[in-house]
């Protein structure tokens, strides 16, 4: 897109003495196009300035690429770089970075949630592949043998033990209401 401001940069740095492969080279490296950079050069060359209907529709063009190429990052993202790198003069840097960083997170993401699904689904594995914890009969399989003497065979020790029991089948309960 040609502007005034362009063609009046070239006069510009003409008249500072810079021939015009260098003022080229600089624009291009500032990712100006070939073909605005010829209507520049010609415009800046013959004094004639920019018509106004070419700007204004090239604005509104402009304007219309840059709100479908942001529309397209947001819910369509491969089309939306296409579209960056096609139509959007933003520096090197920015256009890497707007296609880098959600490759790199969309990549962890999946990379994530294989690992909670292959761990999920390997711990599920040792669980189906445990020995019952309960029998048939729906007697805990802990040990009822009386407690060792001495101070563990206090009233205080069957209370723990009691508990443990109590605690241990509401375990059981839980996991056999899981499994269904």
């Amino acid at each position: 897109m040609v502007t005034e401001e362009i063609i009046h940069f070239i006069k510009e740095q003409q008249e500072k003495g810079m021939t015009d492969a260098d003022i080229h080279a600089m624009l291009i490296k500032s990712n100006w196009s070939e073909q605005d950079l010829q209507q520049a050069f010609d415009h800046a060359k013959s004094g004639i300035p920019v018509p106004p209907q070419a700007t204004n529709s090239t604005n509104s063009e402009s304007t219309m690429r840059l709100i479908l190429t942001i529309v397209a990052l947001l819910f369509m993202f491969p089309l939306g770089v296409i579209f960056m790198w096609m139509w959007m003069k933003w520096p090197k840097w920015v256009k890497l970075a707007v296609t880098i960083v959600p490759v790199v997170l969309w990549v962890a993401y999946v990379a994530f949630l294989f690992f909670v699904l292959f761990t999920l689904g390997s711990s599920k594995t040792q669980l189906n592949n445990q020995t019952p914890l309960r029998t048939t009969t729906g007697a805990p399989s802990v040990s009822t043998a009386p407690p060792p003497p001495g101070n563990f065979g206090s009233v205080y020790s069957q209370a723990d033990n009691t508990k443990r029991r109590s605690d241990v089948n509401s375990i059981l309960n839980a996991i056999e209401q899981y499994n269904g």
